[in-house]
């Protein structure tokens, strides 16, 4: 017999597409799977987008725990913490 998607995993799956439903959190997304790491201001360019909208859409994905940051010096670099949503996004997009 087929097992069943669970509602917990339901549930996990709309919160991605959510997060990819917002063309600028998509970019950031796109642009961190493909770099490992990015600086908020090389997200801008890619965006189009000031740095303040950005910084807002990276702080919605730390509080949803997709992304992360380090510092090194004065520059954060943003990262994605679920690799899960690489691949979601590599299976999307052909990247």
């Amino acid at each position: 017999m087929t097992k069943l998607a669970s509602k917990e995993n339901i549930d996990d799956y709309a919160k991605y597409f959510k997060i990819l439903g917002n063309p600028t959190r998509l970019c950031i997304l796109l642009n961190i799977c493909k770099n490992k790491k990015v600086q908020v201001s090389k997200l801008t360019q890619c965006s189009g987008q000031a740095q303040s909208y950005i910084s807002q859409e990276l702080n919605k994905l730390k509080k949803w725990q997709i992304v992360n940051f380090e510092k090194q010096g004065n520059e954060c670099y943003y990262f994605l913490t679920d690799q899960n949503l690489c691949n979601i996004l590599k299976l999307l997009f052909n990247t």
